[in-house]
């Protein structure tokens, strides 16, 4: 290993005990094959593998100075612009683009990629962007003329002219309403069986199955679906990761709900799964927290002013014990989106019906969260007395009543202390199997015994033994032996919680976290349907809000290079 790459890596990546680095192992690699590493090449490479770990596709050369690890660079790299990086940067390593033959580096306009994230991006913003055939404009003008009202008509007339489409919006502006009424529509149009052309998936198990409550409770026509995973629609997963060769899908149009959850390597997948006549609908909030894997997609399409969009801003749904505690959620929400952190701090303090603030000093005891600590003791009793058939309350209602969301599964106020002392106070004990009354939450997929990421119940006695009930699936019960990735489900990590809802939220920041963001909070907080908690210290609410994630992706950039170049329509 020379110098220089022992250098980079372990001021940039940190190597420890004499091993090499992930990132020594890379810059190692491309100088087996190019040679030595131009300094410029080798720090690039090394802030590149950063944005990466953080989510992002691709390093814009503008932004280095910016980044905390500037500070390290050596005193000729720190101050350069994009222009005087670009001029560093060219050799036999930095192709120029996807349009060029493949290099381990690309340079598209003043962003470095790895090869393959440039080409990625730009086969996804040709894909947005090709124009719609002209062959399917009359069935969508047909739909438009079924519609029931305005939002209906106006989202029908785009996918006429265009291959995609997106539906965006906050929490209660009806996105999944204007999707039922747009199935609706489609059924009026061109009969029931016309449905049986739709597709409609989210990113989880668990959002798909609430997108199927929501479709069948939004309007006529919206149970006539059966929403599913995006990997299971594309059939692609651990095993199997592209789809490359098979048949299109035999669908005439493609919901994808929850769009923000989509990394960029997934949405490549289901845009090369669409034939060209199928149009896509993308739905979803680009404010809540982006997809575990690369990319910020919701955020990007909405960024790209050629898209075709709809943005739903108007709040149209009132759940929970009243009008004025959903009133002051929905505040609370946008205060968050904002970035407005004393507002924020202040709605919660204030008391208001739906949100309560909780705060708690360095190391929080048990009596200062005895409120929230009881009421998820009563959901985790109440389970368990379900499950021994000793009460008949709705199973579901029960699991959905409230739910403890933590930032991170270890630590204080992690998801484990929150399990550890609501298990205890509920008399329930952990072993490899969960017990019966214990609810569950499936963290793996699994097909072969029918269960995927996501998955939740309730364990409770069967003539075949213990199982995992499943009550807003219509699936079989599943035996718990065969359950080898779960958690128990008193609580969880906001991540795990995406595309899920509750009527009551805890929401729980650990003293001086530096893991909250605005779009982790302002997800946990959405959850709610009905009241809102917080348990944090007050300079911890202000910091997530004044702490937004901003991923370094280049798809807003490539939709609008596509979006100026000639096109032909795709298909005849």
């Amino acid at each position: 290993m020379s110098e220089l790459i022992d250098l980079v890596a372990s001021r940039l990546a940190g190597a420890d005990d004499g091993e090499p680095s992930a990132l020594a192992s890379l810059l190692g690699a491309l100088e087996r094959v190019a040679g030595p590493l131009a300094p410029a090449v080798a720090w690039a490479t090394g802030l590149l593998v950063l944005t990466l770990e953080r989510g992002g596709t691709c390093l814009p050369l503008d932004d280095v100075a910016a980044m905390p690890e500037a500070r390290v660079l050596p005193s000729d790299l720190a101050d350069l612009d994009a222009e005087g990086w670009r001029a560093r940067l060219t050799g036999e390593l930095v192709g120029d683009g996807p349009d060029e033959p493949v290099r381990p580096l690309a340079l598209v306009g003043d962003r470095l990629y790895f090869d393959r994230y440039a080409r990625l991006e730009d086969r996804i913003a040709a894909a947005l962007t090709a124009p719609a055939p002209t062959s399917g404009a009359d069935h969508w003008r047909r739909v438009a003329e079924a519609a029931d009202d305005d939002a209906v008509r106006a989202v029908a007339l785009a996918l006429a002219d265009q291959r995609v489409h997106l539906l965006s919006g906050g929490p209660g502006t009806g996105k999944t309403t204007l999707v039922a009424r747009l199935l609706a529509a489609i059924a009026r149009a061109h009969g029931s069986s016309a449905l049986a052309e739709v597709a409609v998936a989210a990113p989880t198990g668990k959002a798909a199955e609430r997108l199927a409550r929501s479709l069948a409770s939004g309007a006529p026509g919206g149970g006539a679906l059966a929403p599913t995973t995006l990997h299971a629609l594309l059939g692609i997963g651990p095993d199997h990761r592209h789809r490359r060769g098979r048949s299109p899908l035999a669908a005439r149009l493609v919901v994808c709900d929850e769009t923000s959850m989509v990394d960029v390597a997934t949405l490549d997948e289901l845009l090369g799964a669409l034939a060209p006549e199928c149009r896509l609908l993308l739905v979803g909030d680009p404010d809540q927290l982006q997809s575990v894997d690369l990319g910020s997609v919701m955020g990007d399409l909405v960024a790209a002013p050629s898209l075709s969009r709809t943005t739903l801003r108007e709040v149209r749904r009132v759940e929970g014990a009243s009008a004025a505690a959903r009133a002051s959620l929905l505040e609370l929400f946008a205060d968050v989106r904002e970035g407005n952190g004393p507002r924020v701090l202040e709605r919660l303090r204030a008391d208001s019906p739906g949100t309560a603030f909780l705060p708690i000093g360095e190391s929080p005891t048990t009596g200062a969260l005895a409120t929230v600590l009881d009421e998820a003791v009563e959901r985790a009793q109440s389970l368990a007395r379900i499950a021994r058939g000793e009460e008949t309350a709705s199973l579901l209602e029960v699991l959905e009543s409230v739910m403890v969301l933590c930032a991170q599964h270890e630590g204080p106020l992690g998801r484990r202390w929150w399990s550890d002392r609501i298990a205890e106070r509920a008399g329930q004990r952990l072993g490899p199997v969960p017990g019966v009354g214990v609810p569950v939450l499936v963290t793996r997929t699994d097909r072969a015994n029918g269960v995927v990421n996501g998955d939740t119940g309730l364990v409770r006695e069967s003539r075949r033994g213990a199982v995992l009930h499943r009550p807003d699936r219509d699936l079989e019960d599943v035996p718990v032996a065969t359950l080898t990735h779960w958690q128990p489900w008193w609580a969880m990590t906001i991540h795990k919680s995406q595309g899920s809802e509750f009527d009551h939220v805890v929401v729980v920041i650990p003293p001086g976290s530096r893991l909250v963001s605005r779009e982790l909070l302002y997800t946990a907080l959405t959850r709610a349907r009905s009241r809102v908690s917080v348990v944090a210290r007050p300079e911890d609410v202000l910091d997530a809000v004044a702490r937004p994630v901003r991923r370094l992706t280049g798809l807003t950039a490539a939709v609008a290079r596509w979006s100026s170049t000639p096109r032909r329509t795709i298909g005849p």
